[in-house]
C-alpha cells in the first residue's frame, strides 16, 4: 500500500512538472511574439570601468505624433530597469537602484536617444531591449546586445632563467644574447602580447599558455653592442581599441670592457722640483675603470679619480714632483675593469726635466711708487730667468690681457711695458707671464696705486622732496685716491647762487679699504626760491673736483595716485591687483588697497605694501567687490583709484573674456543711416557758414614781427644763475619804454612795469616764465633757473600744461596794431583799437636762508 501511494505521488509530480514546463513555455512563446524587436540587434561594445552609449530611437513614425513612454529591459526580465515618462514636464525619469543605482541616465537629446551607464562591468553585460510607446503610433522594440571588456593586467618581463626582472634586464656584456619572456593575464577576450623597441615593432608572436587565457610573447635579441645599453624594450598588451594597452618596459644593462688608455697632453720637458698633474683618461668602460700608475714599474699613488656622469669615461690626476733622477724613467698609466678579467689597457711617457720661466716683476728704476698720479707715465720691467728660453711674454691688468696700442698710450717691448698719461683705470695689479716649450711662468703681482681727484659717486639720491619748513639732509658722496680733505657746497636757483657755510655740513670719510668721502649737508627750505640745486666740490692733495655732484630741492606733497591699475588670476576666493607706482611726491611712499563688499559698506580687507601689488585672499564665490588703491606719505594720501570686480562662481571656469554677439537689425540700421545723413547735412551747413564769413571779412593790417636777440655774458649762460647786478637794464624798441627803477620802491617798480598785448590779427611770440619744484626745468621753454629758450614759440590757442606746484607767468612782444592790457594770465586777443593800455608786472622779493642781509628783486 505504501509502495502503490509512493509511485502515485511520484506521476502527480512529473504530470504537474510537466504541465508548468508547457505553461512556460508557452508564457515565454507569448512574450516573445509580443515583444519582438523591430529591426537589426545592434552591437554595442565597452570597456570594463568606462561608459557605455545604449542607443535607442524614440522618434515616432509620423510627425503628428509623439512619444509619451520609453522604457528599458535587460535579458529576459519582465521588470524594466529604466523608465522615462514623457507625459510630464518635463519628463521623469525611473530606474532600478540595485543593479543601476546612480550609474544610469537617459538622454533624449542626443540623436538618436541613448540610455548613458558609467563604471559598467562584467555584469552589465547582456541583452538589452527599449521599448518606445507612441501617443498614436504602434509601441516599437528595438534590441541593444552590450559587450564589456576587460582589459588585462599589467604584463610581467622573465629573463632566460625565469626570474621576474623588474624594470631592469641583464647586466649583459658585449656580443651576448638576451632572451626576455612577457606574460600577460587577466583580459577577456585573451590580449594580444607584442614587443616594441621605441616606436618599432619588435616581435608579434603571441600564444595563450593556460585555460585562464594567460598570453605570453618571447623575445631573443643576438649580439648585443654597445647601442644595447640603456636601450628599452617594451612588452604591450591590448585586447580592444577603446583604451589605451597596458605595457612593461625595461631597460639592458651592459658592461664593458675599456676600449683605450690615454695620457693627455702631449709627453713635453716638465719642470724639476716643481708640483705637476699629469692626467689619464680612461674610455668605454663600464662599470668605470679602475686606473693605476707606475714609474719603472714601481707603483705611484694617484691623487685622485673622477667619472663622468654616464661613467663611460674615467679620468686619473696624478700629483707628481719631478727630479733629475726621473729623466728618461718610464711613466705608465694602467686602466682596468673591476668586473671583467683580461681588461687591461696602457698608455706610457719617457720623462724630460726641464723648468718653467721665473719672473720677477718691478716698476722702472726711476719711478717713486708712492707718488703715482693721473696723467704721468711710467714703465715696468718684467726679469725673466727660463730653460729653455721664453717664446712669448704676456702682460695681465686685473687679469685681463694688455694689448699693444700706441694711441691710447701702451707700449710693450720683448720684457716691459710703458703705460703714458695715466688714468685712473690704469690702476690695479699687474702680471706678466712667460712661456717656453714646458710651460707658463707668472711673475709676482705689482699693484699700480694712481691719486686721482674726486670723482661724484653715481649710486646716490639725487633730487630731495621737502617741504617749507623741513630739514633735509643732503648727502654727497666722492670717489677719490687719496680720500677727500675738505668740501665745498654752493646753492643755486633760479635767482641766485650762494656758498654754503662750513658750520651747514659735516665731512666723514670711509675705512682706510676704500677710497669713498662723503659730506652731509643739513638744508631747510622756507620759500619758493629756497628750492633749487646744491652742488658740492670735494678736495684732495691732488685737487678740486672737476664735475660737480648736483642735487636738486623739490617741494614735497602728496603723492599720485597709482596708474595702469588691473585685477587679475581671479578665483573663487581669492585675486591679485598689479599697479604701476605714480610720482612720490618728493617723499618715500607705500601702497594701500582697501577690499569692501560691493553690497554692504562693510571692509574686507586693508593691505600695506611697498610696491602697489597686492594678493587678497579669503573671499566668497560670486562676490561683487569694490577695490580702492592709492599711495601715501608723509603729506597725505593720493587719489583712489576705484575698481569693481566679481570672483568666479564655484564651478565657473574663465578661460577668456566673454564677448557680446553683436548683431545688425533692420531697424538699426535705418537708424544708423539717418543720423548719418543728419550729420552730414550739418556738416554741410557749417561749412556753407564759414565760407560766407570768410567772403565778408576785411583784411586787417598787417603787423611785422621782430625777434629781439640779446647778447648775454659767459656768466650770464648758467642756467641756475641769475645775475644779481642791479645795474643791469634793457630797452627795447617797440616794447617797454622805461626799464624798472632798481633803486625805487617795489611799489614803484609794480607801476612802472608796462608791456603790452596785440589785439589785431598779427602773430604774437609768448615768453613763458616759470619757477617750481620740477628739477627738470619747464617744458614750455624755461630753464629751471630761468633762460629763456628762444628758439620756441607759442600760438595764443597754444595749452600750456600746468606744472605741479609752479606759477606760470606769460609775457608779450609784439609789432604793430593795438595793444591792450592783459593781468599776468595767458594773453588772449581784444578788439580794441588804437588804444594802449599799460600792464602791470609782479615783483617779487625773497630771501634765503643761506643768503644774509641781501635782497633779491625780480619783475616780469
Amino acid at each position: 500500500m505504501k509502495v502503490g501511494e509512493k509511485k502515485f505521488n511520484q506521476w502527480i509530480f512529473t504530470t504537474k512538472s510537466l504541465i508548468s514546463s508547457w505553461i512556460f513555455l508557452a508564457s515565454f512563446f507569448l512574450l516573445a511574439t509580443s515583444t519582438a524587436a523591430q529591426g537589426p540587434v545592434i552591437d554595442v561594445h565597452a570597456v570594463a570601468h568606462k561608459k557605455a552609449i545604449l542607443p535607442c530611437d524614440i522618434s515616432p513614425p509620423v510627425l503628428s505624433d509623439s512619444t509619451i513612454l520609453v522604457l528599458w529591459y535587460k535579458d529576459l526580465g519582465d521588470m524594466p530597469i529604466y523608465s522615462y515618462d514623457a507625459r510630464t514636464q518635463p519628463g521623469s525619469h525611473a530606474k532600478n537602484e540595485v543593479l543601476l543605482a546612480k550609474r544610469a541616465y537617459f538622454r533624449t537629446v542626443t540623436e538618436p536617444a541613448s540610455l548613458s551607464i558609467d563604471n559598467v562591468s562584467e555584469t552589465d553585460a547582456g541583452a538589452y531591449r527599449c521599448r518606445v510607446d507612441f501617443l498614436k503610433s504602434p509601441t516599437r522594440n528595438s534590441k541593444v546586445n552590450l559587450t564589456v571588456i576587460v582589459p588585462p593586467q599589467k604584463p610581467t618581463i622573465f629573463d632566460g632563467t625565469g626570474r621576474d626582472i623588474g624594470g631592469t634586464a641583464g647586466p649583459y656584456t658585449e656580443g651576448s644574447t638576451m632572451s626576455l619572456t612577457c606574460v600577460a593575464s587577466g583580459g577577456r577576450p585573451p590580449p594580444k602580447v607584442t614587443w616594441w623597441r621605441g616606436g618599432s615593432l619588435l616581435d608579434d608572436s603571441y600564444k595563450v599558455i593556460n585555460f585562464d587565457g594567460a598570453v605570453q610573447n618571447k623575445l631573443e635579441v643576438l649580439g648585443l653592442t654597445r647601442s644595447d645599453l640603456h636601450a628599452v624594450f617594451t612588452c604591450q598588451a591590448s585586447n580592444n581599441n577603446m583604451s589605451d594597452p597596458v605595457i612593461t618596459s625595461v631597460q639592458v644593462e651592459m658592461y664593458f670592457l675599456p676600449l683605450q688608455a690615454t695620457i693627455l697632453g702631449s709627453n713635453q720637458p716638465i719642470s724639476a722640483l716643481h708640483e705637476i698633474e699629469i692626467v689619464c683618461q680612461s674610455i668605454g668602460s663600464r662599470p668605470p675603470a679602475n686606473i693605476t700608475w707606475f714609474k719603472d714599474g714601481q707603483y705611484i699613488e694617484a691623487t685622485r679619480q673622477e667619472e663622468s656622469p654616464t661613467g663611460n669615461v674615467s679620468t686619473s690626476v696624478l700629483k707628481f714632483t719631478p727630479r733629475v733622477s726621473d729623466h728618461g724613467k718610464t711613466l705608465t698609466c694602467r686602466s682596468q675593469n673591476p668586473r671583467l678579467d683580461a681588461s687591461a689597457e696602457e698608455d706610457s711617457w719617457k720623462l724630460a726635466v726641464f723648468f718653467v720661466p721665473i719672473l720677477k716683476l718691478a716698476f722702472g728704476s726711476s719711478i717713486d711708487a708712492d707718488n703715482i698720479r693721473e696723467e704721468n707715465d711710467l714703465f715696468m720691467d718684467c726679469a725673466i730667468n727660463s730653460n729653455p728660453w721664453v717664446y712669448k711674454v704676456v702682460w695681465l691688468h686685473n687679469g685681463v690681457a694688455v694689448q699693444h696700442n700706441t694711441s691710447a698710450g701702451i707700449i710693450m717691448t720683448n720684457q716691459s711695458l710703458v703705460l703714458q698719461k695715466l688714468k685712473k683705470s690704469s690702476a690695479g695689479i699687474y702680471v706678466c707671464k712667460a712661456s717656453n716649450i714646458e710651460g707658463e711662468g707668472t711673475s709676482n703681482p705689482l699693484e699700480l696705486n694712481i691719486m686721482y681727484k674726486p670723482m661724484c659717486k653715481a649710486d646716490q639720491k639725487r633730487v630731495f622732496g621737502v617741504a617749507k619748513g623741513e630739514q633735509v639732509e643732503i648727502e654727497c658722496k666722492v670717489d677719490s685716491n687719496p680720500k677727500a680733505d675738505s668740501f665745498k657746497w654752493a646753492f643755486n636757483n633760479s635767482a641766485e647762487s650762494i656758498d654754503v657755510p662750513q658750520a651747514r655740513f659735516s665731512n666723514i670719510n670711509s675705512a682706510k679699504l676704500t677710497s669713498s668721502s662723503t659730506s652731509i649737508l643739513s638744508y631747510t627750505p622756507y620759500i619758493d626760491l629756497d628750492y633749487g640745486s646744491v652742488i658740492c666740490y670735494a678736495t684732495n692733495e691732488v685737487g678740486q673736483q672737476f664735475e660737480p655732484c648736483v642735487f636738486h630741492i623739490i617741494g614735497a606733497g602728496k603723492p599720485d595716485p597709482p596708474v595702469n591699475c588691473s585685477v587679475q588670476n581671479i578665483t573663487s576666493e581669492s585675486l591679485e591687483i598689479d599697479c604701476l607706482e605714480g610720482f612720490d611726491g618728493g617723499l618715500p611712499q607705500v601702497f594701500h588697497a582697501e577690499v569692501v563688499d560691493a553690497g554692504s559698506p562693510r571692509l574686507l580687507s586693508n593691505l600695506t605694501a611697498p610696491i602697489p601689488m597686492f594678493v587678497v585672499t579669503g573671499l566668497r564665490p560670486g562676490q561683487n567687490l569694490r577695490l580702492y588703491i592709492y599711495s601715501s606719505n608723509r603729506k597725505g594720501i593720493s587719489e583712489k583709484v576705484r575698481i569693481e570686480e566679481q570672483t568666479i562662481q564655484e564651478a565657473e571656469k574663465r578661460t577668456a573674456a566673454s564677448q557680446a554677439d553683436f548683431e545688425l537689425t533692420p531697424v538699426l540700421g535705418v537708424c544708423v543711416g539717418i543720423v548719418c545723413g543728419l550729420l552730414v547735412v550739418a556738416i554741410g551747413i557749417l561749412l556753407a557758414l564759414k565760407f560766407r564769413k570768410e567772403s565778408r571779412r576785411v583784411p586787417s593790417h598787417k603787423s611785422t614781427k621782430t625777434e629781439y636777440r640779446v647778447e648775454v655774458s659767459e656768466e650770464e649762460k648758467n642756467p641756475d644763475i641769475i645775475p644779481s647786478s642791479k645795474e643791469s637794464e634793457y630797452y627795447y624798441k617797440d616794447g617797454m619804454v622805461n626799464g624798472p627803477n632798481r633803486n625805487g620802491s617795489i611799489t614803484e617798480n609794480f607801476r612802472n612795469c608796462t608791456y603790452y598785448s596785440d589785439t589785431s590779427n598779427a602773430e604774437i611770440t609768448y615768453a613763458e616764465l616759470c619757477h617750481g619744484h620740477d628739477t627738470t626745468g619747464c617744458t614750455s621753454g624755461w630753464s629751471v633757473g630761468g633762460t629763456l629758450d628762444r628758439k620756441r614759440r607759442r600760438s595764443p590757442n597754444e595749452e600750456y600744461p600746468p606744472v605741479p606746484g609752479s606759477s606760470v607767468i606769460y609775457a608779450t612782444i609784439d609789432h604793430g596794431g593795438s595793444r591792450t592790457r592783459v593781468n599776468g594770465d595767458v594773453p588772449t586777443h581784444h578788439h580794441h583799437h588804437h588804444h594802449l593800455l599799460p600792464h602791470q608786472r609782479e615783483i617779487v622779493s625773497v630771501r634765503t636762508p643761506l643768503l644774509v642781509n641781501s635782497q633779491q628783486e625780480s619783475c616780469v
